[in-house]
């Protein structure tokens, strides 16, 4: 017995020697995934399982189509798959926000937020028969003076649907409550009195409430509530929690709030769901790592402990085991784009809606055509995808030869935030090239400017590094040439990055191919 103890430790002795129990322990090791799970802006996430599917969408502010869909089977790779709305409903007219899937007697609601036409912002719902939709939209369920906005839906405790919202009184400088009402079976109205559940008090909540998420568990409702500033270069946003044991009674909130604060790699975490799997729950919720780029989509653990839950350490975690043990695929931060068909990737500001039809003349390409009015190098037809990244080289092919005069076709990074417009860009168009800044607060100025030299396609090229971008061009197998000293940009957050014509109404200007990949 002593000799087989003896054998056995040389063995252990010489696997430790040769590697042989260091590379077992990587392989029971469980896969881990890094934060953010899904690249570029998407914030205000929600999250429902249907089948062996999870499905998720987000806020898409003033760009079409409204509020992108994601698909995963394990949490922690996503892919885009379409949209709730290829076209805005017809009784809003901007702010799309904030929209929460849920399956309600047999058929999926989403509950949204935007502006009323001529009005404040509500709480709306629309139903499919499956999450891919399509989406019929019912309308406004609530509009308070002030505005309704960030909507949840949760069975209390009786079993009947309630929804909770916030009412956006921080907009007139006074403390913001969280409401509860009940709903009809279907979700497409509210059939019971307003209770307010909590409000901004403690001092880390500055000036609001917002974004709750319930889930219930052992007796206890738990409301996850965001606070602070979301979405400035100055944002604070954290995330606190509170329980009742019934969903319109006597709220109380956790002495150690905020159960999630942001850390030096991300910034002011909050507004997500919590998902419940395989007996454990899960925090869907964004956080800003760099401000071009936007909040993005972050999943943390959450853990019940002495009856009050925590989110993974109190900080966004950067690397965490995966839920399903499935490992995590590289994210994609590039782009290359022939335009053989229009992915779901692009989309449009809802204020400058283009044509683009896909020609499949020549091996491919995308016709883009201006249909406003605006002469603006921005103020026109736009066709942009999200940023992955925020180092970044925007690079795309176009023949301005071909257009008609005072028309132009460019390259260009734009910022849609309410009703903001700003942007930096590259455009050919007039016999030139010229590099334009159009700030919120000033009028569009061209930067940089040179004459083009000789007829048919060029290339045209936006870069941004740090927080400065600049712009050159080359004809099709020449050199390139400089636009001048890059500018600063630190202005433009959240941005998107794509294709632009305009000048004159009706411009049209076909392009070749699109590029975006990450530079250093």
């Amino acid at each position: 017995m002593r000799a087989s103890a003896t054998r056995a430790g040389l063995v252990a002795m010489a696997l430790l020697v040769l590697g042989g129990p260091v590379a077992s322990a990587e392989a029971a090791a469980p896969p881990q995934y890094a934060n953010p799970v899904f690249a570029g802006p998407h914030p205000d996430p929600s999250v429902i399982k249907v089948g062996n599917a999870f499905w998720a969408t987000s806020t898409s502010n003033q760009f079409a189509p409204l509020f992108p869909l994601m698909k995963s089977t394990d949490l922690v790779n996503w892919r885009l798959t379409g949209s709730i709305f290829p076209t805005p409903p017809a009784w809003s007219d901007g702010r799309y926000w904030a929209p929460e899937l849920v399956r309600m007697g047999g058929r999926f609601v989403v509950f949204y937020t935007a502006r009323k036409r001529g009005g404040t912002l509500c709480v709306a719902s629309a139903v499919a028969s499956r999450p891919q939709g399509p989406w019929t939209d019912r309308g406004p369920l609530v509009c308070q003076p002030v505005g309704s906005l960030d909507a949840f839906p949760i069975r209390d405790e009786n079993g009947r649907w309630q929804l909770l919202w916030k009412e956006e009184r921080n907009a007139v400088g006074e403390p913001t409550p969280i409401w509860a009402a009940a709903l009809s079976g279907d979700g497409g109205r509210i059939v019971g009195p307003h209770r307010e559940l909590i409000r901004n008090e403690a001092s880390w909540e500055g000036q609001l409430v917002e974004g709750p998420a319930v889930v219930r568990r052992a007796g206890w409702f738990y409301l996850f509530y965001s606070a602070g500033d979301c979405c400035t270069s100055e944002c604070d946003y954290r995330v606190g929690v509170a329980r009742s044991r019934t969903l319109t009674g006597i709220w109380r909130k956790n002495p150690a709030n905020p159960v999630l604060a942001g850390s030096e790699r991300f910034r002011c975490p909050g507004h997500g769901t919590v998902l419940e799997h395989g007996g454990r729950h899960y925090f869907l919720y964004h956080a800003v790592r760099d401000s071009a780029v936007g909040r993005e989509m972050l999943l943390d653990r959450v853990r019940f402990t002495r009856g009050w839950p925590a989110i993974g350490t109190g900080r966004p975690s950067e690397v965490a085991n995966s839920p399903l043990g499935v490992r995590q695929r590289p994210l994609v931060h590039s782009l290359q784009d022939d335009f053989a068909s229009l992915s779901s990737r692009w989309g449009w500001p809802l204020d400058a809606d283009p044509q683009a039809v896909i020609d499949p003349s020549r091996g491919g390409g995308v016709v883009l055509r201006a249909t406003n009015r605006s002469p603006g190098l921005l103020d026109s037809g736009v066709l942009a995808t999200r940023l992955l990244t925020p180092e970044w080289t925007a690079t795309a092919i176009t023949d301005p030869g071909a257009l008609g005069p005072g028309a132009h076709a460019g390259v260009a990074a734009t910022r849609l935030l309410r009703d903001q417009r700003e942007g930096v860009g590259v455009a050919a168009g007039d016999g030139r090239v010229v590099m334009w800044i159009h700030r919120e607060t000033g009028p569009e100025l061209v930067v940089g400017a040179r004459q083009l030299s000789s007829r048919g396609p060029v290339e045209l090229e936006l870069r941004r590094r740090g927080t400065r971008f600049s712009g050159r061009f080359r004809p099709i197998g020449g050199g390139w040439t400089s636009l001048g000293e890059s500018i600063d940009g630190t202005f433009l957050a959240s941005m998107r990055v794509g294709l632009t014509v305009g000048g004159v109404s009706g411009a049209a200007a076909r392009f070749e191919r699109f590029t975006l990949a990450p530079s250093g």
